[in-house]
């Protein structure tokens, strides 16, 4: 065969599957921006968002280019940059593939194994679920895979010419890599060691070679200075209080690492590198080493079967592929390049195994090459068929109308406050659609740097000066301020900026209205906006909770957002008097979102009150039993009602929780006398509730459920007496009735009787292990004993049901620094900061960033913790170390001085005021705090004296 047809048939293949595979990826593009990193990634690139992000500079550059570009749509364009990205990887994967040979001398098998061996591989990457994910949307994923490749054919090429400047090319294209993406950073060393092996085998002047390619991977790494100088020309640079150019490149460091750590996968990493490294290191130990290289035998069909059998249980997205058992979350491409060679090697060898030294019998050279075409082409189009679902179209689309009528619906608003999970989407939309809304991210208001971001946005002097202390003042003022706030403002998260600004939040569709007065609203035209949305947008948004697997988080948040802007909607029409209106309301919302318990107590209460049909009421156990036993709930039922909406009239679910123990364990035999009293209690009318118990218990002196509602009457009326005597009758009994004992636990911690207290919550958890009320208060009296049986025992078990729960995850962010693990407690203590500043957990992370050196940050936390509580002494204590470290002592006295002011006997802040005072040269105070310290008879841990002799040192007193 002569080289110039053998390099045209070679090319041609590798030219004809980049095609296809780029033909494939644009007619399977996602037609929108996809929800979640993909349109985060175009916000961000387009400079829609405050705080453009530090890594990916390269990529971005490119982005931002291709979205300036006269064509289509921005989103379009991007994410064709991706699948071309893509393709273009492809090409480079190739060609690495059919480069070089391992066995035979036939002209026609040097030839063939190769081209057969990169077409396999290719093959391999073209539909595999996280390529094909990632070249369908706007992904930087399919870019840092092109520069991978990019990079390594270099390096092969070197291998194959000896030619110095694909060397050097390779050492920047690296060099950038690095800057560019974290499996550069990871890949480093055996890259390197592999380069390193080839200039070593290239002979004399490999001393110049290797110089020059540090020499230019010092290069690309300069790249890093024109992304730093970028950031640094933002206002984000100012809102986050950068001090120095070189703080920024600090942070990109800092940010590469994280990103490193967070791709290092905690759970699933065997199952990782069995499927895409252990495949590639047995081929390649194969294939450069003599064992079964030339063989032919039963043990290296074996092997290489095995082999191809595990990577096909890859490339079709079995249980075992990582993408199927690990998701898409932690999207990792570089590692599949190496199951991807694993594939084409072993297909190559098969072709290899039939021909043998027969290559020159014509006819078993064409049956074997049509017979391996015949199974690529099969292998392809089975894996577009088995992997089609990760282009998914129908999910975004639906959510993608959602924020189309979202943005119609506040056409004419200039703010939108949000809680965050749709923010990129309804941002890009509106850029494109060229409406002129302001966003307020509900979720980012703690962070300082993104009030100092909105308060950019406002005009107003006080209210800019309100909105850097918080969300809450903010809102109140303006409300105060603006007769027009209602009319500005609209609220897609939960209502509560409306309510404590006193304003009454009328739910439409998907977004809160404010009223101050509801009779200027007309609700039947309200219920009918909403009738159409429930009709037209909402069903596409229940199928793709319930049949998409990319989607399905997402879609589900916006149905039970959508679900309780509909229960909300019920009140609203109880409350003006149309029960028909708040009946259809609140069964929506369950026909909506199965799991809302608001809108299932709703609805029986309006029953109960209105005696409509008092029949509905006898279905509540039996349908709250369904809703709990639910296969997709997992929590108790106040947090489930806490999810889903407002509860009309509260003290009935305070009811229902007291007497949920009771209510399920009623007899088979009916009981009109007791359901009637019980459903006087629930309605709320005590009085009428007691006095029909009484008729009961003289009747049937042991009817345990009328002991239980009795205990109940007397804990509402306060009467401990009678309280105390059905407590006894319980005793007595030998009964564990679970509404009297949760009244006899909250009653013991009022009494300061923590022990009498903790028996009966471990009574409670025999009954009900997931109650959260008792793990909770369990897990606050085990942090303030420093129990840390008790911790464990609450922590795991609260953790699981509720992983956003602040004292869990308080108490995981003490168990993990007292084990040493403070990277692992710093997340914990973020966690538990996410719903409620606690000062305890504000502290802890503040002086595990301090003593990571982070002060900036660490000073930010302390003083929340001061502003959450003034009167705890440890937080001063930790504000004053961090002002020390910063190197401000005069200002670290002051906050030192009052943690001893709160806690005289406290020797901690006692010895680093005796730090700050050296740090201030006041040798006679310093001298003074020691022998205030060192009085007779203290007790000093090994930590404390080994502080109070450096000072000593230091002062010259030994």
């Amino acid at each position: 065969m002569e080289i110039v047809q053998a390099r045209r048939i070679k090319y041609g293949i590798g030219a004809t599957l980049t095609l296809g595979a780029l033909a494939i990826y644009v007619l399977t593009l996602c037609p929108v921006a996809f929800p979640g990193e993909s349109s985060v990634f175009i916000v961000e690139v387009l400079g829609l968002v405050p705080f453009p992000a530090t890594s990916h500079a390269i990529w971005g550059w490119v982005v931002a280019a291709v979205a300036k570009m006269p064509m289509g749509s921005i989103v379009g364009r991007m994410n064709l940059f991706s699948s071309i990205c893509g393709a273009l990887a492809l090409w480079f994967i190739y060609l690495l593939n059919a480069s070089g040979r391992y066995w035979g001398d036939s002209q026609r098998l040097v030839f063939w194994e190769p081209v057969v061996r990169g077409a396999a591989a290719c093959g391999y990457l073209i539909f595999m679920v996280p390529f094909w994910y990632a070249a369908t949307r706007t992904h930087f994923l399919t870019f840092d895979v092109l520069l991978l490749a990019f990079s390594l054919w270099l390096l092969a090429s070197f291998n194959r010419s000896h030619k110095t400047w694909e060397l050097y090319l390779f050492g920047f294209a690296y060099g950038v890599g690095i800057v560019e993406s974290t499996a550069f950073v990871i890949a480093a060393i055996p890259v390197g060691l592999i380069a390193l092996a080839i200039i070593w085998r290239t002979g004399p002047g490999w001393v110049r070679s290797i110089v020059g390619l540090l020499l230019f991977g010092v290069l690309g790494l300069l790249v890093y200075l024109p992304a730093a100088w970028q950031y640094s020309q933002t206002q984000a640079y100012q809102w986050r209080e950068y001090e120095t150019f070189f703080q920024i490149l600090w942070y990109m460091w800092r940010d590469h690492w994280l990103l490193i750590k967070a791709l290092v996968l905690q759970r699933g990493w065997l199952l990782f590198v069995l499927a895409c490294f252990a495949p590639w290191m047995l081929t390649a130990a194969i294939a450069t080493g003599k064992l079964l290289r030339n063989e032919r035998g039963i043990p290296a069909i074996l092997w290489h079967a095995l082999i191809l059998i595990w990577s096909l249980l890859v490339v079709f997205n079995t249980p075992a592929a990582p993408a199927e058992r690990l998701g898409l979350g932690k999207l990792v491409l570089a590692p599949y390049l190496f199951s991807s060679a694993a594939f084409g090697y072993v297909v190559g060898w098969f072709y290899w195994l039939f021909l043998g030294p027969e290559v020159e019998f014509e006819p078993r050279r064409r049956k074997v090459a049509a017979g391996t075409t015949v199974f690529l082409l099969c292998f392809l189009i089975a894996a577009a068929c088995v992997n089609s679902w990760a282009v998914e179209r129908d999910g975004p689309r639906a959510v993608q109308r959602y924020v189309d009528e979202l943005l119609e619906e506040v056409e004419g608003r200039e703010w939108l406050a949000s809680n965050g999970f749709l923010d990129e989407i309804i941002t890009l939309t509106a850029h494109e659609k060229g409406q002129d809304i302001k966003l307020i991210s509900l979720s980012h208001g703690q962070l300082e740097p993104y009030r100092k971001y909105l308060a950019t946005q406002i005009d107003s002097p006080r209210l800019q000066s309100l909105v850097q202390i918080g969300l809450l003042p903010f809102f109140r003022e303006w409300a105060r301020t603006d007769e027009d706030f209602g009319k500005k403002l609209a609220v897609h998260a939960v209502p509560n900026v409306w309510t404590v600004t006193g304003f009454v939040p009328i739910a439409s569709k998907m977004v809160y209205f404010g009223a101050k007065d509801l009779d200027e609203i007309d609700l039947q035209e309200v219920l009918a906006a909403n009738r159409r949305f429930w009709a037209d947008t909402v069903p596409d948004l229940v199928a793709a909770r319930d049949h998409s697997k990319l989607i399905r988080p997402l879609a589900r948040g916006i149905c039970q957002h959508v679900s309780r802007l509909a229960n909300d909607l019920g009140i609203l029409f109880e409350n003006a008097g149309d029960h028909a209106s708040a009946s259809e309301a609140y069964k929506t919302a369950r026909e909506i979102n199965m799991l809302n318990a608001s809108a299932l107590l709703n609805l029986h209460n309006m029953l109960l009150e209105t005696g409509e049909d008092m029949e509905e009421f006898t279905h509540l156990e039996d349908e709250l039993d369904n809703l709990l036993n639910h296969p997709m709930n997992r929590v108790p039922l106040p947090l489930l009602v806490d999810m889903h909406g407002h509860i009309r009239s509260p003290n009935s679910l305070r009811r229902l929780q007291e007497v949920w123990g009771m209510i399920r364990e009623r007899t088979s035999a009916p009981d009109p006398e007791f359901e009637a009293a019980f459903r006087m209690y629930y309605a709320g009318r005590v009085g009428e509730a007691k006095d029909a118990v009484l008729r009961i218990l003289e009747k049937r002196p042991d009817h345990d459920r009328a002991w239980v509602l009795r205990g109940l009457i007397a804990h509402n009326e306060n009467d401990v007496e009678e309280l105390e005597r059905c407590i006894a009758y319980m005793h007595a009994q030998e009964k564990e009735w679970l509404p009297l004992l949760i009244i006899g636990a909250q009653r013991a911690l009022m009494a300061g009787d923590q022990q009498k207290a903790k028996q009966y919550y471990r009574r409670i958890l025999a009954q009900r292990p997931g109650d959260v009320a008792s793990l909770q208060a369990l897990l606050i009296m085990a942090i303030g004993e420093g129990n840390d049986e008790d911790m464990a025992f609450c922590v795991e078990r609260l953790i699981t049901i509720d992983p956003d729960n602040l004292w869990a995850n308080l108490a995981l962010g003490l168990q993990q620094s007292e084990e040493g693990d403070f990277e692992l407690a710093e997340t914990s203590y973020r966690k538990s900061l996410e719903k409620y500043d606690s000062p305890y957990a504000l502290n802890n992370l503040a002086w595990i960033l301090q003593e990571k050196g982070e002060y900036q940050e660490a000073l930010r936390m302390a003083k929340r913790g001061i502003a959450a509580n003034k009167s705890l002494y440890a937080i001063w204590d930790t504000l004053g170390v961090i002002l020390m470290k910063m190197g401000y002592p005069d200002r670290a006295l002051v906050s030192l001085d009052q943690a001893i002011k709160l806690n005289p006997g406290g020797i901690d802040p006692k010895i680093h005021r005796l730090q700050a005072l050296i740090g201030t040269e006041d040798w006679k105070s310093a001298r003074e705090q020691i022998e205030e310290i060192t009085v007779p008879g203290s007790e000093l841990r090994e930590d404390q004296t080994e502080a109070i002799n450096a000072a000593r040192a230091t002062l010259g007193m030994e």
